[in-house]
């Protein structure tokens, strides 16, 4: 989007603006923008050509919003530029917030890694100390079921856990 700031802002119009972004950006994205190019040389309409990279790239709101953005303003009137400077800052201040949010969650989730490792040490310990006390989980039908909820139980905390300290997913 800089690139295209720069040129917008150098006088180029929005044709020429998106050939350079196509020749300056690496793949996936420069390849995109190289396809809306050539696909406006062969007569489509640059809109129809943005609404096509936007289903393409449905994944990435950066492009939805930058297609949006250009379609509004080409019907309404408006500057692209300051446009796509918000555009930036947006994504700028998004992805400090997302660094913010895992550096305020990494304690967590290392925790959660040391604690999820607890139990399987402890078993181990317990069957090398005397390895009856396992035994007994495992052949007593009572002890099946201990051992069976004691496993749901723990794999339930596990998950729980990752979902408690990994908020992407």
């Amino acid at each position: 989007l800089e690139v295209m700031i720069i040129s917008l802002r150098a006088g180029q119009s929005l044709d020429q603006t998106i050939r350079l972004t196509a020749s300056e950006l690496d793949a996936p994205i420069g390849d995109e923008f190289h396809r809306v190019s050539e696909e406006v040389q062969l007569g489509r309409p640059l809109e129809e050509a943005l609404v096509a990279m936007s289903a393409r790239l449905a994944a990435a709101r950066t492009v939805r919003t930058f297609v949006t953005s250009v379609l509004v303003l080409r019907q309404t009137g408006g500057n692209l530029i300051e446009v796509l400077e918000q555009i930036i800052d947006t994504m700028r201040q998004q992805a400090q917030y997302e660094r913010k949010l895992s550096a305020m969650t990494a304690e967590g989730r290392s925790s959660a890694r040391m604690l999820a490792g607890l139990p399987p040490i402890f078993v181990l310990l317990a069957y090398m100390a005397d390895s009856n006390y396992i035994g007994t989980l495992v052949n007593d039908p009572v002890g099946r079921v201990l051992l069976t909820v004691a496993i749901i139980m723990y794999t339930a905390g596990v998950v729980w856990t990752r979902r408690l300290t990994n908020p992407k997913t």
